[in-house]
């Protein structure tokens, strides 16, 4: 009697393992790169909101300002109205999105019309680029007139 066993050889299973673990490494590799991305906007996405916030509560009562270190920022209203952040209230101070940072420290104030104002109460606020831990940007620019617009 001549029976054959069917099955797969010991080279057609490394084959396919192979074949799926190189599949693995790309969809995991990609899969990073999406999350990482997501968040960075997410990010940014919440962080221009605070500032239509900042600018909406500078009209409405006093003027507030923001102060966006590498890791964190924070909000304040500037009690003594020299643009800047010492001894004045804090309304709210936040961390980043774990792997997210700012590139540099920002300081602005927003006036009562709603102006973006830099710490020497100049017309204009720098724009605040956040980075993920892949190295991918994305810059709030905030124009002299108070316009947020994310790039």
């Amino acid at each position: 009697m001549d029976r054959k066993v069917a099955g797969f050889s010991i080279l057609e299973l490394l084959i396919t393992i192979a074949i799926l673990s190189i599949l693995m490494y790309v969809g995991v590799s990609e899969y990073t790169k999406y999350k990482a991305g997501r968040e960075l906007m997410r990010q940014t996405n919440m962080l221009a909101d605070e500032l239509g916030w900042i600018k909406s509560q500078s009209i409405a009562k006093q003027p507030h300002g923001i102060v966006v270190n590498v890791n964190n920022y924070t909000i304040f209203i500037d009690n003594n109205g020299n643009c800047t952040f010492d001894n004045d209230t804090i309304v709210e101070a936040k961390s980043f999105i774990s792997g997210i940072s700012s590139t540099k420290t920002v300081i602005g104030v927003f006036d009562r019309r709603g102006y973006p104002l830099d710490n020497n109460c100049g017309l204009g606020m720098d724009g605040i680029t956040l980075t993920n831990n892949l190295g991918s940007q994305k810059i709030i620019n905030i124009s002299k007139y108070g316009r947020i617009k994310i790039e």
